[in-house]
């Protein structure tokens, strides 16, 4: 089984890479509100904008605001 990549379908809130990200970030308490041009992701009173997958994998990863 090959890992999901980011490519032009991938910001469709059904593709691999959008759900694992959606996982991810949910289990550390985020949740993520899609937008035409890309992402808000929040938790409690914080509020982070990823303009594309990388930002929003980026930010998964450190989980910094």
């Amino acid at each position: 089984m090959t890992n999901p990549t980011i490519d032009s379908d991938s910001r469709n809130e059904q593709s691999p890479v959008f759900r694992l990200l959606a996982k991810q970030l949910g289990l550390a308490g985020h949740q993520i509100h899609k937008l035409n041009d890309g992402f808000l992701v929040y938790r409690l009173n914080l509020v982070k904008y990823c303009g594309d997958h990388a930002e929003l994998m980026a930010f998964s990863k450190n989980q910094e605001f």
